[in-house]
């Protein structure tokens, strides 16, 4: 099972794929993580790729795919992924599905009004050791990944002008088109809380795992 989850910031993405993956029914690979692990890891060019990241801008979409290709292949035949930041616009689908090697399954958009996804980007914060996210009124008590104590601070990409960009740049509206087109679109109401946009979805990806088995 392939799933990509669109969405413009602040609409819940990064909450979703997390509690996916902790709830065992999906592997959640996003694009900003993978590239998070590979500057901690200090690889080749890392100091580029950490300045490009702290500037707000988007990493090289040939180098990121790279990444996935290699996330990819470190799991067992038949794991199903959840996919954040791949394809970041409908020029990157091809590459996405190249990557995966099948087409993506289904595409959910996570579909929040504009004054909402603005109070949350305003008002949350982040791991940068292990990406968890929370509010500014919650981090002292929000929860970490395994062996994470890193101090949640506020996201480089939440800044208002960074915002605004990567709205321009991963143009979401047009491959949701292109997935709606197809039948492969799932749009879902996430100006409701986590819980209820969850349930929503783990309903969802139980049903198709159990018509895929």
């Amino acid at each position: 099972m392939r799933i990509t989850l669109l969405g413009e910031p602040g609409s819940g993405k990064t909450t979703l794929g997390r509690r996916v993956e902790a709830e065992g029914l999906a592997v959640y690979l996003s694009g900003s993580r993978l590239l998070q692990t590979y500057i901690d890891a200090r690889g080749a060019g890392w100091q580029e790729l950490q300045a490009a990241k702290d500037g707000g801008n988007r990493a090289d979409p040939a180098f990121t795919h790279r990444l996935l290709r290699e996330a990819l292949e470190g799991l067992p035949a038949g794991t199903s992924v959840v996919l954040d930041g791949f394809p970041k616009g409908l020029a990157e689908l091809t590459r996405t599905e190249n990557a995966l090697g099948a087409p993506i399954d289904l595409a959910i958009l996570l579909d929040c009004p504009t004054a909402i996804r603005s109070a949350r980007i305003e008002h949350r914060v982040a791991c940068p050791g292990c990406g968890a996210v929370a509010t500014i009124a919650a981090a002292s008590s929000a929860a970490h990944g395994p062996g994470c104590a890193a101090t949640f601070m506020p996201r480089v990409d939440d800044h208002p002008q960074v915002v605004a960009r990567r709205e321009a740049q991963e143009s979401i509206e047009l491959l949701a088109t292109r997935f709606e087109t197809d039948g492969r679109l799932w749009r879902v109401r996430a100006e409701r809380s986590a819980e209820a946009v969850f349930q929503d979805v783990s309903a969802t990806l139980r049903q198709m795992t159990q018509r895929a088995g």
